[in-house]
């Protein structure tokens, strides 16, 4: 399957989140402030718990986020499974004929963080994001593949840079004319662990058979 390197979060901000409880820590850098925010994703079905999303964000993005955001509902059957792909780690298998077009996955980010973060490797902000989830979410991410030194970064911060993929995030209109500091990536827990496509709708990623 190809992959498109770029989607698009089109999250609408009807709502103001900001309440000061959700912000774990907060760090400096230049003239930018960065905080942690965990965003609670209603599930389509309200017997089920809530998706959580942590994000690593400028602060003044996130009087920007959706206060109730919904999730979609994931297609009516089970479309794959994640299974031991030997040493390269694991990996999404079908587990049925899947007919061209077929939506496979819808999924919700993990985790949020900027493609470029201007603070210093001990500021602990990545170890303070992962913190942020439950343990399972938390255990699950860390298996993920690390690409980075740990004389560069924490292995945190490198599961972040390596799995990350580029979204486009609402963004206050004081960051128009500066570019890096509107990149931001998101991780997904199963999606990253394929080769595939995909498009965004509000705030998930639909993946389908190509």
């Amino acid at each position: 399957m190809a992959t498109e390197e770029r989607v698009a979060v089109a999250v609408t901000p009807k709502h103001a989140n900001q309440d000061a409880s959700s912000r774990a820590n907060s760090w400096s850098a230049g003239n930018q402030s960065f905080a942690v925010h965990t965003v609670y994703i209603q599930a389509h079905d309200p017997a089920l718990p809530p998706i959580q999303c942590a994000m690593l964000l400028d602060s003044t993005m996130i009087p920007l986020l959706p206060k109730k955001p919904l999730a979609l509902p994931p297609p009516l059957q089970p479309t794959f499974k994640i299974s031991s792909a030997g040493d390269k780690g694991a990996g999404m298998f079908a587990v049925r004929d899947i007919p061209a077009g077929a939506l496979i996955l819808i999924e919700h980010p993990i985790i949020i963080t900027p493609a470029i973060v201007p603070l210093p490797s001990n500021s602990r902000a990545y170890e303070c994001l992962f913190d942020q989830l439950q343990p399972l979410a938390r255990q699950e991410l860390l298996t993920m593949t690390n690409c980075r030194r740990l004389d560069e970064c924490s292995i945190e911060e490198g599961i972040a840079r390596t799995n990350g993929t580029g979204i486009d995030i609402l963004t206050p209109l004081a960051m128009v004319n500066n570019a890096q500091a509107k990149e931001y990536g998101a991780v997904f827990l199963k999606i990253n662990r394929s080769n595939h496509r995909y498009t965004m709708s509000n705030h998930s990623i639909v993946m389908c058979s190509p």
